[in-house]
């Protein structure tokens, strides 16, 4: 791969505060019940990294298909894997779980019967261009630039922008989610609870 930084690479992980801070410049953003993972593609090439740095690629390849199928040739995307429920409300972590298993041949039952979807609340790289120390706003209309016209498997997380979080739930994709997460323009998080 022929981007600014290769993978794999450990995502950023929030620092924990008591309360979620407040103000202009902050994003709040819903708490993904899923695994945190880092998508690189290039070109037809996507690899996608978790937390821990290890591959996820032969345990959701419907999300290596949605990536391939992006516009955009070459990009880092900072995101959440999750599973949706049936009625697509709600997440179902351990259906999940069970997308972690040896056996390709349940890899790919699962693949279609319980497919997962990459949320993505970050741009850290495009085309040549590191951004990982530009400011969040420019990454966010980077990433909403980067993921028009996805497919259902992958999708730009909802964000909640403003003076504070409210009564800790926000409203992504139709589903109601608690807030935990928060970030500012110089991309600082912060999460509670």
């Amino acid at each position: 791969m022929k981007l600014p930084f290769q993978p794999p690479l450990a995502p950023m992980e929030a620092r924990h505060v008591d309360a979620l801070p407040s103000g202009a410049g902050w994003q709040y953003e819903p708490k993904w019940d899923g695994f945190r993972a880092i998508c690189f593609r290039d070109g037809k090439d996507v690899y996608i990294s978790s937390r821990k740095e290890l591959p996820f690629n032969r345990y959701f390849p419907e999300i290596v298909a949605a990536a391939q199928s992006l516009r955009e040739r070459r990009f880092v995307l900072d995101g959440e894997i999750v599973v949706f429920t049936g009625d697509g409300k709600g997440l179902d972590f351990d259906a999940l779980l069970q997308r972690i298993h040896p056996a390709a041949s349940r890899v790919a039952r699962l693949a279609r019967e319980t497919p997962a979807s990459f949320i993505a609340f970050d741009l850290l790289a495009r085309a040549e261009k590191d951004l990982r120390a530009k400011p969040l706003g420019d990454r966010r209309t980077g990433l909403e630039a980067v993921m028009g016209g996805a497919e259902a498997r992958v999708e730009v997380a909802g964000v909640v922008r403003g003076a504070g979080p409210g009564r800790g739930r926000g409203e992504a994709h139709g589903r109601s989610l608690p807030v935990r997460g928060a970030r500012d323009d110089q991309g600082e998080a912060g999460a509670n609870g």
